[in-house]
């Protein structure tokens, strides 16, 4: 398209912009704003229509059943209310039938308009379950809709009830007394709320019930809406605006239905004379834009033809002069244009060589330094950022292009304690290095090695920081020395059982010889005394005396005490062959309270001896196969942070205790360890089995205790391990353990 034709358009749409467009969104604007007033009006309009209907429908009815609730006071459910129910019958000529029935829905009295009821005949039961002073329902019966309502008799002394009062009320005659159905305005009508047709202007729609429950507006109805409007075709097929309202206290529904074409008229004549006039608006533009494109597109397209084919890349393309009337300003453009032609011929292909090797040359460094996983961070003599990757973007949620320019201290504040070592290194033209500096992140100490390299560019002085994350292995050499520190004194404690099993043994030995020495039975012992001038009895009296008997039992009680810590420390200390055994779970539970009560932790002040423990084993818990040395590895860890947390509150409570319980689920035996300590809060529980998390103080714990149970449990035995914890009302661990042990060591 030449550019005589491009400006012709151009000007088009100018003139379409600046006059016709702002002409015509007034226009439509007006248009829609018609229309939707339009609306409002027709939509009010019907409204009230069927809110008059409605309400003069309720007033009547809600009338009658207020005559009704007077009666139903005084009605005693003999036959002496038949003066009642007459006298109600002469008021409202609408009752069809008032009966009363006893508790056990049998008629005691009924006056009807037509039919019959015999007294003592069965009613179908109401049942008054929402507690409601009467029930109201809608029924066609004989093309005749009624009004059933239901009121509860009460004895006035007891406020008992002892019968019904059952009314039916005839609308025929109601609806015949409303506002005409019907007119120039659209149809009225009303229909139950159920969706069927009970008063229309078409009769057949009565006769026949229609079922209009599928109606926008009915349904809304139905589904509770107290008021309801949609646009939808009326039954003879025309788009009507509908607009419903249930009538108030009464299970019927008022629809008043408008044309839509009849709504809207107006505001569519309005818009259709509109487009009449922009048609001709718009054809008046066109011969104006023709006209004036050529008095002035003529001169221009000689120079967009040369400027093409510059465009193009012809840059051996010169336009050169343009004869014209108007010449002088299109000769100066087209020499200009000329000058322009020659520079760009001289310098694109240096341009284009040197833009190709610096744009490779940064992506390379830039994918160099963004591929790292450190922090690289470049800074000039004013510590302001030179250079910032991706690392650090995702370290401190600062993109490049905020961090660039700004001070470090502002955009990375882990960097402020080290502020001096950078300027350091500035001055000194020196690499410092930082190992292990720790930080305090989310919750958790993080470890980092800062190195700090100085650099020259162009004169300009600064550094690259360079931050790399070691705390995953800062935490594994302190689990390594961990490791080798409980290896030592796993040794050691076995070695020392080992000894003190001798001594140990003797001293039980010997207790038993004692106590064979004093006794009476033995005529050796008799024997002996004898030879010493007194008798055994004597003996025997003085050691009673004495109390050296009970001594005697304490000291060899204390004695086998000690024999079993030691047989518990020899068998927790022993490398584990990884055995599945049948292992009773209440018998490994008192030997790792008994263990754990002799162990003291000297930095914690931790003692269980000083927790009450509260025992609930099942005395039927059948055996489960596992190993058993690792189970009591975890019932061990389970127990010391249930007493630590117990014991280590800032404000103790009076009587620290772990709970022990045991149980049999199905095919699971569980174990359940609470304390009475201060709980977790949520943050804490979720992290809980994760390895290094703790929240004991540095030097205290390693993080590994739970992690290495919940290891134990879920991979090594094929259970579960879970805990629940509140704040303020301590914890409680849950070990589960199938009945039939999977064998995984």
């Amino acid at each position: 398209m030449n550019i005589r034709l491009r400006l012709a358009h151009k000007v088009l749409l100018g003139f379409l912009l600046v006059g016709l467009l702002p002409m015509a969104t007034g226009a439509y604007l007006l248009s829609r704003q018609l229309e939707r007033y339009q609306h409002d009006t027709t939509q009010a309009l019907a409204q009230a229509r069927a809110q008059r209907v409605g309400d003069r429908l309720a007033l009547k009815v809600g009338s009658i059943i207020e005559g009704l609730q007077f009666l139903q006071r005084y009605l005693h459910v003999t036959e002496a209310d038949q003066a009642l129910l007459q006298r109600a019958h002469d008021r409202y000529p609408e009752l069809l039938r008032l009966t009363v029935t006893d508790l056990d829905d049998r008629v005691v009295t009924a006056l009807f308009r037509y039919g019959f009821k015999a007294r003592g005949s069965q009613m179908q039961p109401v049942d008054f379950y929402d507690g409601g002073e009467f029930r109201i329902s809608f029924v066609q019966w004989h093309l005749e809709p009624q009004l059933r309502v239901h009121f509860p008799v009460m004895e006035l002394v007891s406020g008992k009830r002892i019968g019904t009062l059952h009314a039916e009320i005839g609308l025929k005659g109601l609806f015949s007394e409303l506002p005409a159905v019907g007119g120039s305005a659209g149809d009225r009508y009303i229909v139950s709320d159920q969706g069927r047709v009970v008063s229309h202007a078409n009769i057949n729609h009565v006769l026949s019930s229609l079922d209009l429950s599928t109606q926008p507006v009915v349904q809304a109805l139905k589904e509770g809406a107290g008021f309801a409007t949609a646009e939808y075709p009326g039954l003879d097929g025309r788009r009507v605006l509908g607009v419903g309202m249930q009538v108030p206290g009464l299970p019927l529904f008022v629809v008043e239905e408008v044309p839509l074409e009849q709504a809207y008229a107006p505001s569519r004549e309005l818009t259709r004379r509109v487009i009449v006039a922009l048609g001709g608006a718009m054809l008046l533009l066109l011969v104006m834009a023709v006209l004036l494109s050529r008095k002035i597109t003529r001169p221009l397209e000689q120079l967009e033809q040369g400027t093409r084919r510059v465009g193009q890349g012809d840059l051996d393309f010169t336009i050169g002069r343009i004869p014209h009337l108007i010449s002088d300003e299109l000769d100066d453009l087209a020499q200009r244009f000329d000058a322009m032609v020659k520079a760009l011929k001289r310098d694109r292909y240096s341009r284009e060589q040197a833009e190709q090797k610096l744009r490779q040359l940064q992506s390379y460094l830039s994918n160099i330094i963004n591929s790292m996983p450190s922090v690289l961070i470049g800074v000039d003599s004013a510590l302001q950022v030179t250079q910032w990757n991706q690392e650090a973007e995702k370290i401190s949620g600062v993109d490049a292009n905020r961090a660039m320019g700004r001070p470090l201290a502002e955009v990375f504040p882990r960097m402020e304690a080290s502020l001096d070592k950078v300027r350091r290194a500035i001055r000194e033209h020196a690499p410092l290095l930082e190992s292990k500096v720790d930080e305090s992140r989310d919750g958790d100490v993080h470890y980092s090695d800062i190195t700090i390299y100085p650099l020259v560019t162009d004169g300009v002085k600064g550094v690259v920081i360079r931050i790399d994350d070691v705390t995953d292995q800062v935490r594994i050499e302190e689990m390594m020395i961990q490791s080798e520190k409980m290896l030592t004194v796993a040794g050691l404690a076995a070695g020392m059982a080992h000894e003190i099993n001798n001594p140990l043994a003797g001293i039980l030995q010997n207790t038993q010889v004692i106590r064979n020495r004093m006794g009476l039975e033995l005529e050796r012992n008799r024997e002996q005394a004898r030879a010493c001038g007194v008798s055994m009895e004597q003996v025997d009296c003085y050691l009673r005396k004495r109390d050296l008997p009970r001594l005697l039992s304490a000291v060899e009680e204390s004695g086998q005490r000690a024999a079993r810590i030691v047989t518990n420390m020899l068998s927790f200390s022993r490398n584990s062959s990884s055995a599945f055994v049948a292992v009773d779970l209440n018998e490994l539970l008192e030997k790792s309270v008994e263990l754990a009560a002799s162990d003291y932790d000297l930095r914690t002040h931790y003692d269980i001896r000083q927790v009450v423990i509260r025992r609930d084993y099942a005395p039927d818990l059948p055996s489960v196969i596992c190993d058993a040395g690792k189970i009591q590895q975890v019932f061990l860890n389970l127990l010391k942070n249930g007493a630590q947390a117990a014991l280590e509150q800032a404000d103790p409570p009076d009587d620290p205790h772990l709970t022990l319980r045991t149980r049999q689920e199905g095919e699971w035996v569980q174990v359940e360890i609470e304390d009475n300590g201060p709980g977790m809060p949520e943050a804490v529980r979720r992290h809980v089995f994760e390895p290094f998390f703790t929240t004991k103080k540095v030097g205290i714990g390693t993080g590994l205790g739970l992690s290495v149970s919940y290891f134990i449990i879920h991979e090594n035995h094929g259970g579960t391990l879970m805990v629940e914890s509140e704040p303020g009302r301590g914890s409680r661990f849950i070990v589960c353990l199938p009945l039939v042990g999977i064998g995984r060591p």
